[in-house]
């Protein structure tokens, strides 16, 4: 046998769920309620702290406007928050249609539309921004115009004057036809310019003059979720009719979902997916859910974290009373800046901060993991097996896990070795786990379950190879 060494194993690689796993020779098979970080290590993502619950129920869509935080929910109530998380209901009249609501920002007042008539805010309560304007899922503002699509049809309409936003005039009405698409989503970026998505195309237009309210100049991609498009990395994002998560800039539409192409695919009810651009410990991510997706250990919900810098993909789950991953509770994002805090609309009323000092959802654990490709070096003997990560994160009285564990030529998982995180003071970096014995391949799995902060740096394998 040759002499021992250190084998470093690189957890800094992408996701890769477009092959079997016992396919995959290189590439992460599983990283969850983590990120790989600009070092090439495991960071844990932040956790959900529970902020307030609103009296009305419903499922909650969050949004930031004017230093406060607002919280419209499934049963057409708004309320506007404060820091302490006291809820006011400001609701005069009701926001109807059911579904989920869109906001958009005029220069006095706050729009909200969820499949029936818009409604305003002006700042005391809410009342039906005009009669004549169309019912709709998705309002947008666009150069003191309000914008609204024309659910089932490829039109959109907008008022007639600017900034007389009551006043809707029925021949002021534009077409979106380089498709003949219905239109199912709009959108109004950072730079103006007003999306019109369709399941065949997604056009953009310009603001143009008085005379002619906008003009098409491009059209490319296509949208199959009308609440996955977004606005992120100077681009806009949504999920294609092919089932792939695209960057759509001008005339061109470029798909990102390539490493996890397979599961995204597989994913057979895209009912109410959704997704949000995230910045949060100076990363930068989208969220993609699709709540009715199956996960692959038989539960329901599916929630992808796209990295935009790195363009790496992981999971968030969280854990249901029998131990298994299942659907992070998220249902919408909001940044406030003026508190500099993030918060996390969810079921029932509940709206979480999104924090990086908890871990646990409703008592729900968050369980970090990592899972490597099935490793293929030969015949070798892991002799042992160490990782580098962030000690002393528990407490002086409370001393928090990790656990790894191996499989062998795809065969059963050896037991779980478990190893103190340390507590406070216990800054010693490495972890030594031992052996797990000879093979052809290897796969390698870490969890985490304790309610801390997990950094993980490095894993390396001291091997001996038969000669």
């Amino acid at each position: 046998m040759s002499a021992l060494r250190w084998s470093p194993i690189d957890i800094g690689t992408k996701l890769f769920t477009n092959v079997d796993a016992t396919q995959l020779r290189r590439g992460l098979a599983a990283i969850e309620n983590a990120y790989v970080n600009e070092a090439g290590g495991h960071s844990r993502f932040p956790g959900l702290k529970a902020f307030t619950t609103l009296t009305g129920g419903g499922r909650v869509f969050v949004y930031e406007w004017r230093g406060a935080l607002y919280a419209a929910t499934s049963t057409g109530r708004l309320y506007q928050i404060d820091t302490n998380g006291t809820a006011t209901d400001v609701t005069n009249v009701a926001i109807p249609g059911g579904k989920r609501v869109t906001f958009a920002e005029t220069d006095d007042r706050l729009l909200m539309a969820g499949g029936g008539s818009i409604i305003q805010f002006d700042g005391k309560d809410t009342t039906i921004l005009s009669e004549d304007a169309p019912e709709t899922t998705h309002v947008g503002f666009l150069g003191s115009f309000v914008v609204a699509i024309e659910p089932n049809s490829s039109r959109f309409f907008h008022n007639e004057t600017a900034g007389d936003y009551e006043t809707w005039n029925p021949i002021d009405v534009f077409s979106a036809d380089s498709s003949p698409d219905p239109a199912n989503s709009l959108l109004v970026t950072e730079f103006n310019e007003l999306l019109i998505g369709g399941e065949d195309s997604v056009e953009q237009w310009e603001r143009g003059t008085n005379a002619v309210f906008a003009f098409r100049f491009a059209a490319s991609g296509s949208v199959f979720s009308p609440y996955t498009l977004v606005t992120a990395d100077n681009a806009a994002w949504a999920l294609s009719r092919e089932k792939e998560f695209v960057r759509i800039s001008g005339q061109t539409s470029r798909p990102f979902s390539e490493d996890i192409g397979k599961t995204l695919e597989a994913v057979a009810d895209w009912r109410d997916a959704w997704a949000a651009p995230i910045s949060i410990d100076g990363q930068e991510f989208i969220i993609l859910q699709a709540p009715y997706g199956v996960t692959p250990y038989g539960t329901e919900g599916m929630t992808f974290l796209f990295d935009l810098r790195a363009r790496k993909w992981a999971n968030l789950f969280v854990l249901d009373d029998d131990g298994l991953p299942t659907r992070w509770p998220g249902w919408s994002y909001a940044y406030q800046p003026e508190w500099n805090r993030r918060f996390v609309g969810s079921d029932e009323g509940v709206i979480y901060e999104l924090v990086v000092d908890d871990y646990t959802s409703t008592a729900k654990t968050q369980r970090m993991t990592g899972r490597t490709a099935h490793l293929a070096a030969g015949t070798v003997t892991i002799e042992d097996l160490r990782m580098t990560v962030k000690r002393g994160v528990g407490a002086a009285d409370v001393v928090p896990k990790i656990r790894l564990r191996v499989q062998r030529d795809n065969q059963t998982w050896s037991r779980w070795v478990e190893r103190s995180l340390g507590a406070a003071g216990d800054n010693q970096p490495t972890i030594y786990f031992g052996g797990f014995g000879s093979g052809n391949t290897f796969q390698i799995e870490w969890q985490i379950t304790d309610n801390v902060d997990v950094e993980i740096r490095s894993l390396e394998a001291q091997i001996t190879r038969a000669e």
